[in-house]
């Protein structure tokens, strides 16, 4: 009964190491094959991240425009609203 149990369990652990060493095996075919499709690929995703970036930096451009703008447009009604109240203050 032992040598069968431990027949089993041998056999269990050789079927265990073989399945590691296929889905090892599997990964590193699967790894190869991203590396290649990477590098087939590698640029056009440069070219993306590039449009990207430029698509973000005149995008912050309007947005800092528009906020340049805002400012100029507080600081011109802010300095109107100061004349007009020193000048009910002199009258």
């Amino acid at each position: 009964m032992k040598k069968t149990l431990k027949g089993m369990v041998q056999s269990n652990e050789n079927h265990f190491e073989n399945l590691r060493k296929q889905n090892r095996d599997a990964y590193i075919d699967f790894e190869k094959t991203l590396k290649i499709k990477l590098d087939e690929n590698k640029a056009e995703i440069s070219r993306l991240i590039e449009s990207e970036r430029q698509r973000i930096k005149e995008i912050v451009g309007i947005e800092m425009s528009k906020i340049k703008n805002l400012i100029l447009i507080f600081g011109v009604l802010t300095v109107v609203l100061l004349i007009g109240i020193l000048a009910i203050q002199l009258m």
